[in-house]
């Protein structure tokens, strides 16, 4: 889905999106990760659709029709328990130091949204990541240099997780030849390669 608009919120909660064309649009507020520490766990701001609902199965659409100002969305936000990811990057060393290291959700559903956060590594390669709200995501690595390398993991988090392993990998070529009925000129063409 593509953003149409945003805006940030006052003190107060309250949001304006301008110069909108006639149409429907689901609405997200989401924020910086904010901890808090409720009994024995804790907890974060989950990126919340209109009506009030973590899943984007269930949110709302917003119609705008020209000329049109819609008025009153109230859009309660939700809190989630969060956990902390602990794991370490391996592959070609010595310097595991300064490696990058980003969680994201696992869904397609609205790419704006996001579930973690990022962090580099020290220089055992280990890395930490806290406040990250629960359900499937993956484990980014990326190390710069001559030879760029990187590296990714699935997980499910629905508990504090520790132990994760995220091997680096020099990047893979795919290479091949795109062939056509005999006697016709090849035209320029695009090869895509979409993850299955």
């Amino acid at each position: 889905l593509e953003t149409a608009g945003y805006a940030q919120t006052t003190r107060s909660g309250d949001f304006r999106i301008a110069k909108l064309r006639a149409g429907s649009y689901y609405l997200v507020a989401e924020g910086q990760s904010r901890a808090f520490i409720t009994g024995q766990r804790t907890e974060t701001d989950q990126p919340t659709y209109f009506p009030g609902t973590n899943r984007f199965s269930e949110a709302e659409k917003v119609k705008v029709a020209t000329g049109q100002s819609v008025e009153g969305i109230y859009l309660p936000m939700r809190r989630s328990a969060s956990f902390t990811v602990r794991g370490a990057v391996r592959g070609v060393g010595p310097d595991f130091k300064g490696i990058n290291v980003s969680l994201r959700a696992d869904t397609t559903a609205l790419g704006a949204v996001s579930n973690g956060g990022n962090t580099t590594t020290d220089a055992s390669g280990a890395f930490e990541i806290a406040n990250v709200l629960p359900g499937p995501a993956r484990l980014y690595a990326f190390q710069r240099g001559d030879t760029p390398l990187a590296g990714r993991v699935g997980l499910n988090v629905n508990s504090d997780v520790a132990g994760i392993v995220i091997d680096l990998h020099p990047p893979f070529d795919i290479r091949g030849t795109v062939v056509i009925e005999e006697g016709l000129s090849v035209p320029q063409l695009y090869a895509s390669l979409m993850r299955a």
